[in-house]
């Protein structure tokens, strides 16, 4: 598809173009009738392809409006500076994705203002297309992106001249010797696309986008490949306007989509030999259609399986949310506690290893009586790493048994000699009498938490509990103290003696015990 609205917008033979028109009438009407750039941003790719073997043909503009003219066909590709769409084409673009067509798009400013075709010969300007339906389009939009830093009003101290790698591990990048943090130059490039984003990790120099999850967890497959930093646009802190090179896929069943969203890739940056390799290698990966799968639970496309992901997926089984394909990991069918089993076993651990390090042990206990929610009054308050390992929305009891049932929880006097042996609920008592005492310190012991959570635990309970003449200081409570410690935690600030915590314990023990008897 090349670009032949957006050449006849800038073409003032005659006298005008649309651009010139803008001041006075801001929805002009240009002829179609002048001598005009057939080759719009895009004469070296189109030299280029002309010497491929790919079997292929050339579409124009007016074309999209005929779905007829992308039936049958395997890929779409999207060249030049492709600004002019009527709601047509865009349907006919969206209805080719959705029904498996694969398209690339080496193309910027893409889809931002709308037309019509008031005669065969003309084309008319309506004002801007709504960006919201752009990014459904496209997963980018100009809103998010801006100027490459070589136009005239940009400063060239800003961006790369081309696009930053973030991703060189995909299957198109074989063959070219490029790094993560290379540039791929674009000599000149007047505008980007972007997609949503948090800023970047580091500073201008150095860093690499965080792209916000709450956009990405809404793709099937999604990988951040290339930026650069655009201009002359603007968003809140700590968004950026960024040029982006983005791979994606809407859904199960709908195309392949790569999205290099510059204006003059197929054009300026076509001299490097790099930039046709990768340009052939998008090409035979979007058709042979042996695409990358989406990575097993990690939603959002951050290339971790962090307290983020579960969370989404425990939301998810408990509201039994669509679409199934996003959190049925196991592929049943359905959403159940197998998929949260399955997402533990992709991550490699085990229930109650709050902090997601690959073990269950005292400083988990910590974490959770930390965050203060054991059994407080606030319906569905909770998250992973907050205690609620059952799913249900809440840090009780039942989290302690649904995790101790793994049999995974480490006793520290072992961790040293044997890191990987269990123990059971009933070896753990000095652990976790300790732990849930650090998890209601006074204000003093506030600044020592780090150093405690991190040494001391381990270190003081790495005996017989009972066997030592220990003397812990006096806590104040929370709002709302645990519930079988409230004689350790209440509004008396109460010093627990060596006998006093081990009644406790072994109250919770005998309750554990029944409802481990009863099935529970």
């Amino acid at each position: 598809l090349t670009s032949t609205n957006t050449a006849n917008a800038y073409n003032q033979k005659g006298g005008e173009s649309a651009y010139t028109r803008y001041a006075e009438d801001k929805t002009p009407t240009v002829s179609f009738e002048r001598p005009r750039n057939v080759h719009f941003r895009t004469r070296p790719l189109n030299l280029w392809m002309d010497n491929q073997e790919f079997d292929h043909r050339v579409i124009s503009d007016f074309d999209m409006d005929d779905y007829s003219e992308l039936e049958g066909s395997r890929l779409l590709i999207v060249a030049g500076h492709n600004e002019y769409w009527t709601d047509k084409a865009r349907d006919n673009f969206d209805r080719f994705i959705a029904e498996g067509g694969s398209v690339l798009i080496i193309s910027g400013n893409f889809m931002y203002r709308q037309v019509e075709y008031p005669t065969h010969d003309s084309l008319k300007i309506l004002g801007y297309w709504d960006q919201d339906l752009v990014m459904e389009s496209t997963a980018m939009n100009y809103s998010w992106g801006g100027r490459g830093r070589s136009c005239s009003a940009c400063d060239p101290a800003i961006g790369f001249s081309g696009l930053k790698i973030v991703d060189p591990a995909a299957p198109y990048f074989d063959g070219v010797t490029i790094n993560r943090g290379d540039i791929i130059r674009i000599p000149y490039n007047s505008e980007f696309d972007g997609f949503p984003n948090l800023g970047l990790n580091a500073d201008d120099a150095t860093g690499l986008p965080i792209v916000d999850p709450e956009y990405a967890n809404d793709f099937y497959y999604f990988d951040l490949l290339g930026f650069d930093i655009a201009q002359m646009s603007w968003k809140p802190l700590p968004g950026r306007t960024l040029g982006g090179w983005i791979e994606f896929q809407h859904r199960p069943e709908s195309g392949r989509v790569i999205n290099l969203a510059a204006t003059d890739w197929a054009n300026f940056a076509f001299g490097n030999e790099d930039v046709k390799a990768l340009t052939g290698n998008m090409i035979e990966y979007l058709l042979a259609e042996q695409f990358v799968p989406p990575p097993l639970g990690d939603f959002d496309f951050n290339d971790q399986l962090n307290v983020d992901d579960i969370d989404r997926l425990t939301t998810a089984v408990r509201q039994q949310q669509s679409p199934l394909w996003k959190y049925d990991l196991n592929q049943d069918g359905r959403l159940n506690a197998v998929d949260r089993d399955a997402w533990m076993e992709a991550k490699g651990t085990n229930w109650g290893d709050a902090n997601l390090d690959g073990r269950f042990t005292s400083q988990d206990l910590v974490q959770v009586f930390v965050a203060g929610e054991y059994e407080d009054s606030i319906s569905g308050n909770s998250t992973f790493a907050e205690g609620d390992w059952d799913g249900d929305g809440d840090f009780s009891s039942s989290d302690f048994i649904f995790a101790f049932r793994s049999n995974a929880y480490e006793k520290a006097s072992v961790v040293a000699a044997n890191p990987t042996a269990p123990m059971t609920v009933w070896e753990m008592q000095s652990e976790f009498v300790a732990a849930t005492i650090m998890g209601q310190p006074t204000q003093a012991e506030s600044d020592l938490r780090p150093s405690l959570a991190s040494e001391s635990v381990d270190r003081a309970f790495q005996e017989d509990d009972r066997k030592k003449n220990r003397n812990p200081e006096p806590f104040a409570a929370q709002s709302r103290p645990v519930s079988f410690f409230e004689s350790m935690a209440d509004s008396r600030a109460k010093t627990l003696s060596d006998s006093e915590a081990g009644s406790e314990f072994q109250s919770l023990e005998s309750s554990l015990r029944q409802d481990a008897e009863n099935g529970i």
